[in-house]
C-alpha cells in the first residue's frame, strides 16, 4: 500500500474510532449514572473512571496519530511533526502520555477485579473502596501511568545513536528526514561510533521495568479473577437468588471481556513488538496492525459493559431501536407525502388530455395515501420496548391466545385518549377506503377498454358518487371498529398481563381496540364472544365485495388488453393500456401483501388460538411502509409520469396514435 494511501486510511480509522469512543463512553457514563441499581455501590465510580481513561486514550491517540515501526533490533514510534505543523515539545509529551495510558489501563482493570472479589465474598471488605479510600484506588493507576510516562521519557529517548540507527528506515518508510519527526525508540544492539554492534543496556532495563509494571496487575487479575469465578459459580449453592447470580455473572463476564480486549489489542501485540527486536526478528506486518488497533482499543473497550450488563444493554437497545423505528416511521411518512405530492403534480401537468376522469381517480387515490400516512404518524403503532424478561418486542399490534389488539401508549406520549381512539378508528377506516378505491379503478378501466360508452358514468356529478362509495365503506369500518372492538372490562382483564409483559404498561396508560373470540367471564369460565365473531363477519363481507369486483373486472380487462392488437389497435395504444393495467394490478398487490393478507391472518388466527407474534412484528413495519410505496407503481409503469422524473422527453405522437381508450365516444 502506498504511503499516502496508508496515511489517509489510518487517519480515517483514527478519526472514526475517536468519535465512536467519545460517543460510546459518554453514553455508558450516562447509563451508569442513571440506570445502575443502588446495590452496585462504588463499583459505578470505578466503571466511570475506566470510561474516562478510554476517553483520554482516544484524545491522545488522535493528537499523536502514532506510526509504530520496527527495524532490525529497534522498535520506535514516530510522529511526523513537520508535515502536521505540530510543536515538537507537544508531540513528545503527548507520546509519553499515550504510553502512560498503558499503565492506567491495566491497573484499572486489576482494581476492578479486586473490588469484584471483595463484593462477592461478602466479608465487608468493600468498605475499603468507600469514602477517602476510593481516592487511593483511583491514584494507583495514575501512579502506574506516571511510571510508564517517566520510563518512556528517560529511557527511550532521542539520542544520536538512535537517530543514526533508524535514519534510513524512517526515510524509506515515512519519506521524512529525522529533523521532521519526533520519536521514542528502543534499540537493543545499536552501532557505536567505531561501527561495532554493542548491547544497549538502557533498552534492556526499560523493557525490564515495563515487564515488572505489567506483571503486578496481571498477577492480581489471574488470582482475584479465579477466586471470583469460584464464588460466582457457587452462588446458588450458598442460597443466593437466581437474580443475584445473574447480575454477578454479568459483571464478571464484562470484566473478563474488558481484560481480554486490551490484551488482544494492546499488550500482546506491543509485548511482541518490544521483545522480537531483541532477537532481531522482523515484525513489519505486526507494526502495521498495531498502528490500527492502537486507535481501535478505546472505541471497543466499553462495549463489553454495554453488551453483558442488562441494566445498560437493554436501555440502550430500547432507546436505539425506539429512535430507529421512530425515524423509519417518519421517513416513510415524509416519503409518502413527497411521492404522492409529486405524483399529483405529474397527473395534473403531464397526463394526456384524453385520459379524462381517470386522472381524478388517481389523484383521489393519492389523497387517500396521504391521509393514511398522517393518521399512521398520529397513532404511531410502534411501541417502546419492554424490558420484562429481556423480551424486546417490536410492535403495538399484538395477539394473545384468542385475542388480537392494537395499543397506543397515551400516557408515555402525553396524548389525549379521545384523540388516540378517534385516530385509531380513522386509521382502520382507511382500510375500507383503500380497497374500494382500487375496486373502482378496475371498474373504470373495464369501461374505458370495452368502448361501449359507459365511461360517461364517471363524468360530472356521477364522479362524486364514485368518490363517496369508498368514504361510506371507510365509515362502515370505522363504526364496526368503534362499536364492536371496544374497550370493556372483559377485554381489559383478558389482555392485562400481556400488555404488562409486552409493553411494560398498565391498562390505565394505554388506549386499545381488541377482539377476543373466547374471553373469560366473571366466573372464570371460557365463553364465546359472539360480538367479535359478528365484527369479523362484517369485515369479511366488506372485503369480499371489492375483491370480487377486482377479480371479475380485472380478468375481463386483461382479456381486452391482450386482444387489443387483434382488433386493429396500434402498438402505442396497446402499450399505454398495458402500462395503466400493470400499474393498477401492482397497486392491488401492494395492499394485499402489505395490509390485507397480514391483517386477515392477524384477525383470523386467534380464532384458532394460533400464536402469530412474528407476524405482528412484520405488520408494524408494513403498516408504515404501505402509503409510501403505494404510488410507486404509477410512477414506474406509466411513461407520462416516469420519463419526466428521469429526465426523458416523451416522443411526439401523431393524432392517430393519440386516439386511445380514454377518449369518450362522440355524442
Amino acid at each position: 500500500m502506498e504511503l499516502e494511501t496508508f496515511r489517509l486510511l489510518k487517519r480515517s480509522i483514527q478519526l472514526a474510532c475517536v468519535v465512536f469512543s467519545l460517543f460510546v463512553n459518554s453514553i455508558l457514563i450516562y447509563l451508569i449514572i442513571k440506570k445502575s441499581p443502588t446495590n452496585m455501590g462504588t463499583y459505578r465510580h470505578l466503571m466511570i473512571y475506566f470510561c474516562c481513561v478510554s476517553i483520554v486514550f482516544s484524545i491522545l491517540d488522535i493528537i499523536v496519530q502514532p506510526n509504530v515501526q520496527t527495524y532490525k533490533s529497534a522498535f520506535f514510534m514516530v510522529v511526523e511533526v513537520q508535515r502536521r505543523n505540530m510543536d515538537p515539545w507537544i508531540a513528545k509529551v503527548s507520546v509519553y502520555c499515550l504510553c502512560g495510558c498503558f499503565g492506567l489501563a491495566h491497573y484499572s482493570i486489576a482494581i476492578h477485579f479486586i473490588y469484584r472479589f471483595f463484593a462477592l465474598e461478602r466479608k465487608g471488605r468493600v468498605r475499603y473502596f468507600q469514602g477517602y479510600s476510593l481516592i487511593i484506588w483511583f491514584l494507583i493507576p495514575i501512579f502506574s501511568g506516571t511510571m510508564w510516562f517517566l520510563i518512556t521519557a528517560e529511557v527511550f529517548t532521542q539520542t544520536i545513536i538512535e537517530i543514526d540507527y533508524i535514519r534510513n528506515i524512517v526515510k524509506q518508510t515515512f519519506s521524512a528526514d529525522m529533523h521532521e519527526i519526533v520519536f521514542v525508540s528502543g534499540i537493543f544492539y545499536p552501532i557505536d561510533k567505531t561501527g561495532r554492534r554493542v548491547i544497549n543496556w538502557r533498552s534492556f532495563i526499560g523493557l525490564g521495568l515495563y515487564s515488572v509494571l505489567m506483571t503486578i496487575p496481571f498477577t492480581v487479575i489471574i488470582v482475584f479473577g479465579f477466586k471470583s469465578w469460584k464464588i460466582v459459580r457457587g452462588l446458588l449453592d450458598h442460597g443466593e437468588s437466581e437474580y443475584s447470580k445473574n447480575l454477578q455473572m454479568q459483571l464478571y463476564k464484562a470484566l473478563v471481556a474488558q481484560t481480554i480486549l486490551p490484551m488482544i489489542f494492546l499488550f500482546i501485540p506491543f509485548g511482541l513488538l518490544f521483545s522480537l527486536p531483541m532477537f532481531e526478528i522482523d515484525c513489519q506486518l505486526l507494526s502495521s496492525f498495531i498502528t490500527l488497533t492502537f486507535a481501535m482499543y478505546p472505541a471497543v473497550d466499553p462495549l463489553p459493559i454495554l453488551y453483558f450488563i442488562d441494566y445498560y444493554r437493554i436501555p440502550i437497545i430500547d432507546e436505539t431501536l425506539r429512535q430507529l423505528k421512530r425515524a423509519i416511521h417518519l421517513i416513510f411518512v415524509v416519503f409518502s407525502l413527497f411521492v404522492n405530492s409529486i405524483l399529483i403534480y405529474l397527473i395534473i401537468k403531464k397526463s394526456p388530455i384524453n385520459m379524462g376522469t381517470y386522472r381524478h381517480l388517481m389523484i383521489y387515490f393519492c389523497c387517500v395515501s396521504i391521509i393514511f400516512s398522517i393518521l399512521d404518524i398520529i397513532v404511531q403503532p410502534v411501541k417502546k420496548l419492554g424490558m420484562i424478561k429481556e423480551k424486546l418486542k417490536f410492535q403495538n399490534f399484538q395477539t394473545y391466545k384468542s385475542a388480537f389488539f392494537l395499543v397506543v401508549e397515551v400516557k408515555r406520549r402525553n396524548m389525549d385518549p379521545w384523540m388516540a381512539k378517534g385516530s385509531i378508528y380513522c386509521l382502520c377506516g382507511c382500510f375500507g377506503v383503500t380497497i374500494y378505491c382500487i375496486a373502482i379503478h378496475f371498474i373504470y378501466r373495464l369501461f374505458a377498454l370495452e368502448r361501449k360508452g359507459r365511461v360517461r358514468y364517471f363524468q360530472g356529478k356521477n364522479l362524486i358518487v364514485w368518490f363517496l362509495i369508498p368514504i361510506v365503506c371507510g365509515a362502515a369500518w370505522l363504526l364496526i371498529t368503534s362499536e364492536v372492538y371496544t374497550q370493556t372490562k372483559i377485554e381489559a382483564d383478558y389482555i392485562r398481563n400481556s400488555v404488562k409483559q409486552t409493553f411494560n404498561s398498565e391498562m390505565e396508560d394505554i388506549v386499545f381496540i381488541s377482539g377476543i373470540f373466547y374471553p373469560i367471564d366473571e366466573t372464570g369460565q371460557r365463553i364465546i364472544n359472539w360480538r367479535t365473531f359478528l365484527g369479523f363477519c362484517l369485515f369479511s363481507i366488506l372485503m369480499t365485495i371489492p375483491f370480487t369486483v377486482i377479480i371479475a373486472f380485472g380478468f375481463r380487462s386483461w382479456k381486452i388488453v391482450r386482444g387489443l392488437l387483434d382488433h386493429g389497435e396500434s402498438e402505442y395504444s396497446k402499450n399505454l393500456q398495458m402500462q395503466l393495467y400493470k400499474a393498477l394490478v401492482a397497486q392491488t398487490l401492494l395492499p394485499m401483501i402489505f395490509l390485507f393478507i397480514p391483517f386477515g391472518l392477524l384477525f383470523s388466527l386467534p380464532m384458532f388460538e394460533i400464536d402469530c407474534q412474528l407476524l405482528s412484528s412484520f405488520i408494524t413495519l408494513t403498516f408504515a411502509m404501505y402509503p409510501a410505496v403505494d404510488p410507486l407503481p404509477i410512477l414506474y409503469f406509466i411513461d407520462y409520469y416516469r420519463n419526466p422524473i428521469i429526465g426523458l422527453e416523451l416522443l411526439k405522437k401523431n393524432d392517430d396514435m393519440m386516439r386511445v381508450s380514454f377518449q369518450m365516444p362522440s355524442n
